[in-house]
């Protein structure tokens, strides 16, 4: 066996170890064996049935009249609690598996998220699953009394007529090598083929997400050509699939018919010279039947299982990727040290080559406030991700409360910060559970104090529903000073006392900015914050400014200092003053602002 077709094989042992109720999986198939007897011995009592017309014996046409009612009884009995059986196995699996593949994802490492398109993960979660279901529903079933019937009927044909069924079945060995041939390439594209659906699933969420921007943009024929093509992308891989598909079933229908020839031809002979009743070929005929249309439908069944198990692979390779350590200490904040400190610090990102940061060192103390500074790609948003436990594969030391990130355990040390970024992230839910999420204990009362603290109170209840608002989708139905003020209460219910803020005032428009900057500046009293700053004018009154540039630490000063010796942030200000302000502001002289 292939280790491609072992691993494929070992993802379908440990769905069905997964799945819960195993009882029923066992009786649905109990059931199904049991129906595939009762489809062979229907065709002996028709056997039955004929001869007694034939020969005018009426006991046994009675008595075989009666057992084929408790034959149909017992089908449609059997056939509904197989279904029922099975179909609540796959259910409850399914449900079980969403819930699995959900924690996973929840739990998986920051940079494997962020290599991967949402959408691929939403395809995973939604098609693939759907695939997985239809198949344990309904083509285990079929994997098991399909072949059972078959072979079953074949050995009740050749106690029938041993001649007759070797004539008659001489081609179902071709049948078997080359429907085996056929199917060899649908796994891989059946595979392909959800690949390309992900990301027809991005490229769709992407588009009714930035519907904002597409409309301002025009950008509506771009998208669209872009969406058809995954999507022609896609068709032409349903296109490869259908055609092997249709393949196998003309291959199958082919030879599936000419048992039947083989049967007429011989078996009337067989009934006019004598050896054979007209009831035996008629069962003949009926349990052929049994054997040429499951035989026909075997290959399907096997597109769908290779196709089915190919989406096993898909979920599990998302269920068997590394996901965050669970282990370290619960440490409690020692301030006697510097609260935060880089150590000669060597990272860069597992994409790149290039160094990002190369011996950073920065310590900060309880208390300060620390804002971040420099030109875009130079490494402040990292510094945050790093002391957020996001990556942990650096060189050097990084020290939060006098214990290095990686001893920490990863939900305790993110318990101690609290975080506002520039691209707030709202649920779908109301205004409060969104607040809450922050300290999920909390009640209204908390919650309306920190909405109060982070000047949100008067617009939440100027909504009907006030703290009962639902926000929409990523916060739709609010401001971006809104949803900004939202995250901030959030961080304010948390009351971590260390406060990263990432940019979280560069978006708005000069009162909502205003507001929020309010808002922030009170919350950050007592704390230690760390700040990347976009507009250097609201840094000002910050403990100290550190410039990162290239990776490193350039400049470290106040604002004032800074400015003093000419530098690197004395060049961001005076340009971005420059462009704010009338360029003859006498303000701005040589390159150095006269405060």
């Amino acid at each position: 066996m292939s280790k491609k077709k072992e691993r494929t094989f070992m993802s379908f042992k440990r769905l069905l170890k997964l799945f819960p109720n195993k009882r029923y999986l066992i009786v649905g198939i109990m059931f199904t064996i049991l129906l595939s007897f009762t489809t062979v011995f229907f065709s002996h009592v028709l056997k039955l049935i004929i001869d007694s017309v034939m020969d005018k014996n009426f006991d046994l046409f009675y008595q075989s009249l009666y057992v084929i009612l408790g034959l149909i009884v017992v089908d449609i009995i059997g056939t509904y609690i197989k279904t029922r059986l099975l179909g609540t196995y796959a259910e409850s699996g399914v449900s079980k598996l969403r819930k699995k593949l959900a924690e996973q994802l929840s739990k998986l490492k920051f940079e494997r998220l962020s290599s991967k398109h949402s959408g691929d993960y939403v395809s995973r979660a939604t098609n693939d699953i759907g695939k997985l279901r239809s198949f344990v529903s309904t083509t285990i079933s079929q994997t098991i009394s399909v072949p059972l019937t078959a072979i079953g009927a074949i050995i009740y044909l050749c106690i029938l007529d041993l001649r007759l069924t070797l004539f008659s079945l001489v081609l179902i060995p071709v049948l078997f090598i080359g429907a085996g041939i056929l199917s060899i390439p649908i796994g891989k594209i059946s595979k392909t083929l959800q690949e390309k659906l992900g990301k027809v699933n991005g490229i769709a969420q992407d588009t009714i997400q930035g519907v904002e921007v597409s409309k301002a943009y025009m950008l509506e024929e771009d998208l669209g050509i872009t969406y058809q093509k995954a999507v022609s992308e896609a068709v032409e891989s349903g296109k490869q699939l259908a055609k092997r598909r249709s393949i196998l079933e003309s291959f199958s229908q082919f030879l599936g018919i000419i048992p039947f020839f083989t049967t007429f031809l011989l078996g009337g002979y067989f009934v006019i010279k004598g050896p054979m009743s007209v009831g035996e070929l008629l069962a003949f005929i009926n349990l052929l039947n049994q054997v040429t249309h499951p035989i026909s439908a075997l290959p399907r069944i096997w597109a769908e299982a290779k196709s089915s198990l190919a989406a096993t692979d898909r979920i599990y390779e998302v269920l068997d990727e590394e996901v965050e350590r669970i282990d370290g200490a619960q440490y409690s904040l020692d301030n006697s040290e510097p609260l935060i400190s880089f150590k000669n610090v060597q990272f860069r990102y597992p994409d790149k080559l290039q160094l990002l940061f190369e011996n950073l060192t920065i310590s900060i103390y309880e208390g300060e406030s620390i804002a971040l500074v420099g030109p875009s790609g130079g490494g402040k948003s990292s510094i945050m991700k790093l002391l957020l436990g996001y990556y942990e594969h650096y060189e050097g030391e990084i020290i939060i409360g006098g214990h290095e990130v990686r001893k920490w355990s990863l939900k305790h040390l993110r318990n101690q910060i609290g975080f506002v970024a520039q691209d707030t992230f709202l649920f779908p839910e109301t205004i409060e559970e969104n607040i809450r999420y922050g300290k999920n204990n909390s009640d209204l009362n908390e919650v309306i104090e920190s909405a109060k603290a982070a000047n949100a109170h008067v617009f939440i209840e100027e909504f009907k529903d006030g703290y009962n608002t639902l926000v929409g989708e990523l916060g739709n139905r609010l401001s971006g000073g809104q949803k900004q003020r939202l995250s901030i209460a959030r961080a304010k219910l948390k009351d971590a006392p260390i406060l990263l803020l990432d940019e979280a005032t560069s978006a708005l428009d000069t009162e909502s900015e205003a507001i929020v900057r309010d808002a922030l500046n009170k919350f950050m009293v007592g704390k230690t914050s760390i700040t990347i700053a976009h507009r250097l004018s609201t840094i000002k009154h910050v403990d100290r400014i550190l410039v990162v540039s290239g990776g490193r630490v350039v400049e470290e000063g106040t604002h004032e200092e800074l400015l003093s010796i000419n530098g690197v942030y004395s060049d961001l200000y005076n340009k971005q003053l420059y462009n704010s302000e009338d360029k003859t502001n006498p303000q701005v002289m040589g390159g150095i602002v006269n405060e």
